[in-house]
């Protein structure tokens, strides 16, 4: 197995207002805003691959007073494809995070979980931080009740202190371990999830449809392709009378209108990970994902996101996680002018795109149950 691919940025070779301009230049999934021009930022990170999920460590140094804000909203969103849970474990200091869920601060060993396909709000006054990213389909579905969460020490003693422990020693990982760890990582999380309160539950909802709904949702994600999937098959299929599917997405404009987000959604990602030379046809996407015509699909589509399917428009900033001849600009030194230098082999976007599950890979293997791990090879 490949050594872990790995991943650095440091401040250093940067002064005043260039610091924190280097960082937001590296940070492509969050825009970044900080309280004054000069922060008198110091940063260092230091990430790796862990099979597929993404494992960090940073330190990040500001005069006192100030702070660093973090979003992730629409358009930013809309233009991504980066389905993940964001674990953010506070090693010192303090970080704020506000979702539609609520407000939490964490502090020293505490652990605030954010879905990185939903919008959220951080605040950083400083500190150092490990950090964990995990592919949506590498954990279940409960996982989403975790969402603008604080994960406190007393009631999830382990998990700050194993993630603490593997981000601290990326250079000591065995090259053939890997797996090993991110398996063990998981499922810890897994065991977690599963126990999580559920947030609506929490606010004095109504425990028994926020049930129905995951329900629900796992049903139309596993059936998204099926060209018959409607409201009548999912109260078939699932014994959900029409009159409770409409209360539970309601919120949302009905089933057919969350159904038809999903799908729009699943498209647009399939348009922008194929290349400019290879993008399928737009009849194909179509009838892929349940439209009666492309012509039906492109009405829906710029209806939703602005511009039709053709001319998929991605993020400026967004494009280059995901574009393999882009022009990549790595952390690791500064070139005559200022600006990083160029090296395909250490830079965010790389190590953002190694962490995307790869049909039939590990990731995609793992997610079923029983699966049985390779020993590590027997020392001599």
């Amino acid at each position: 197995m490949e050594r872990a691919r790995r991943y650095r940025f440091s401040t250093a070779a940067y002064r005043g207002e260039q610091a924190f301009d280097a960082w937001r230049r590296q940070q492509l999934l969050f825009e970044l805003h900080c309280s004054e021009r000069d922060i008198g930022l110091r940063c260092e990170f230091d990430g790796s691959n862990l099979d597929g999920l993404l494992v960090g460590r940073c330190v990040a140094r500001i005069r006192p007073g100030q702070f660093i804000q973090a979003r992730r909203e629409a358009p930013l969103l809309n233009h991504e494809r980066f389905d993940h849970y964001y674990f953010h474990l506070c090693l010192g200091g303090s970080v704020e995070l506000t979702t539609d869920r609520g407000h939490v601060r964490a502090r020293q060993g505490q652990i605030v979980v954010a879905d990185m396909t939903q919008p959220s709000h951080w605040i950083w006054p400083r500190g150092r931080a490990a950090m964990l990213m995990v592919p949506r389909e590498r954990l279940p579905a409960q996982a989403r009740s975790m969402h603008g969460m604080r994960l406190d020490a007393d009631r999830y003693p382990l998990l700050p202190g194993y993630l603490r422990a593997i981000a601290h020693h990326q250079d000591r990982w065995p090259a053939s371990g890997a797996n090993w760890l991110s398996h063990s990582l998981t499922a810890l999380l897994t065991a977690y999830a599963l126990g999580a309160p559920d947030a609506a539950e929490a606010r004095g909802g109504e425990p028994s449809l926020h049930r129905q709904r995951r329900r629900v949702e796992d049903y139309i994600r596993a059936h998204l392709q099926t060209a018959e999937l409607g409201p009548a098959q999912i109260a078939r299929e699932l014994g959900v009378s029409r009159s409770v599917l409409y209360r539970i997405f309601a919120a949302d404009g009905g089933v057919r209108r969350f159904l038809q987000e999903l799908r729009l959604q699943a498209a647009q990602r399939e348009l922008c990970a194929s290349p400019a030379q290879a993008r399928p046809r737009l009849g194909d996407v179509a009838w892929r994902y349940g439209f009666a015509s492309a012509s039906q699909f492109s009405h829906s589509y710029r209806r939703r996101f602005g511009h039709p399917p053709r001319d998929e428009a991605r993020h400026p900033r967004l494009a280059a996680i995901f574009d393999d001849n882009a022009a990549t600009a790595t952390g690791d030194g500064v070139g005559a002018n200022g600006a990083p230098t160029q090296d395909a082999a250490n830079d965010f976007r790389g190590w953002i795109r190694s962490a995307r599950p790869q049909a039939g890979g590990a990731a995609a293997v793992r997610r079923h149950a029983g699966e049985r791990i390779s020993p590590p090879p027997r020392a001599h």
